[in-house]
């Protein structure tokens, strides 16, 4: 646009990417910027002036990226930027530029969208991603890499050394013998380790990794994922502890040298059963009746209150 001589030149490609023909506006610089203005959508029409405006009158340069339609319907992304062009300190012309950035906007949007559904996928599995730089002993998380060691998102991720102090002794040494045999021999890992939380319950997580090479093939640093499996351990401790339970009965039971005194009746009877009998019994009689261990627990019952009643009148 030259101030003085009140002119607006377009390029070919700049008539192309709004859809126009050079007959199809005024030759005056108003009616061209009109035209371009009607392309934006309305929320941006603002911003995009301002920033105009303020090259005209001010010289300062903008850079914007927005939203565009052509007088033809194309819906495309565009950036515009715009500088001023001085002589004896004097705004003489503003020279603009409109570059069509849709590939590009649309590659970020399903870049954007696919890291959303990673971080929920993540989230919903537990499971955080990291990758160590050896030379640098630099560490990138996800964000449910935070989450799980209860660390806020702005933090700065800790060196190798420091990373350790967030397992129990025990679990730290593992890791580090695993850590270092990957970084000499390439060999993948994955090993369950125990998170040292000071107050509150035990917590443990499932740590895999990978190793990252150079061009050149050479062991650079670590990949991996640390996966919350916290209640799985629960699990696992709860079965372990019911068979250990259940072998104990059967020893006393089985064995020669039984010791009875550790057995509960309802380790010898099976209460459910014994409760649909008693049930059929109760339908078909009206005659209330229970089972009651030695330490005045009801196992199984029917009508067992004026069981209870009748024990404790007589008693």
């Amino acid at each position: 646009w030259d101030l003085d001589k009140k002119s607006m030149h377009w390029t070919e490609e700049m008539y192309r990417l709004h859809d126009f023909e050079p007959g199809d506006m005024a030759p005056s610089p108003e009616d061209h910027i009109a035209k371009s203005q009607s392309c934006y959508a309305p929320a941006d029409v603002p911003a995009v002036m301002t920033a105009f405006n303020s090259c005209v009158e001010a010289g300062e340069p903008y850079d914007l990226e927005v939203p565009f339609t052509t007088s033809k319907g194309r819906k495309l992304w565009v950036r515009t930027t715009g500088r001023a062009v001085r002589e004896q300190n004097r705004i003489v012309k503003i020279i603009g530029t409109l570059a069509d950035i849709t590939d590009r906007k649309l590659a970020e949007h399903a870049l954007l969208g696919s890291e959303k559904n990673l971080r929920e996928a993540q989230r919903l599995a537990r499971i955080g991603s990291w990758e160590w730089d050896a030379a640098t002993d630099t560490i990138n998380w996800s964000r449910e890499y935070y989450h799980i060691y209860s660390l806020a998102p702005a933090v700065r991720p800790p060196g190798y050394a420091e990373h350790l102090k967030a397992y129990t002794p025990e679990s730290a040494a593992i890791l580090d013998a695993a850590v270092k045999k990957s970084m000499q021999t390439g060999e993948t890992y994955q090993v369950d380790l125990e998170l040292a939380v000071p107050s509150g319950p035990t917590r443990w997580i499932t740590a895999r990794s990978e190793t990252l090479r150079d061009a050149s093939g050479k062991i650079t640093g670590l990949r991996g994922t640390a996966q919350d499996i916290t209640e799985r351990k629960k699990s696992e401790e709860a079965l372990r502890a019911s068979e250990m339970a259940v072998r104990l009965k059967l020893d006393a039971i089985l064995s020669p040298d039984a010791d009875f005194k550790k057995l509960e009746l309802s380790d010898i009877i099976d209460s459910a059963k014994v409760q649909k009998l008693m049930d059929k019994f109760y339908a078909l009689t009206n005659i209330g009746i229970g089972i009651i261990d030695m330490k005045g627990k009801l196992l199984v019952g029917t009508g067992w209150q004026e069981i209870c009643t009748k024990f404790h009148r007589v008693n």
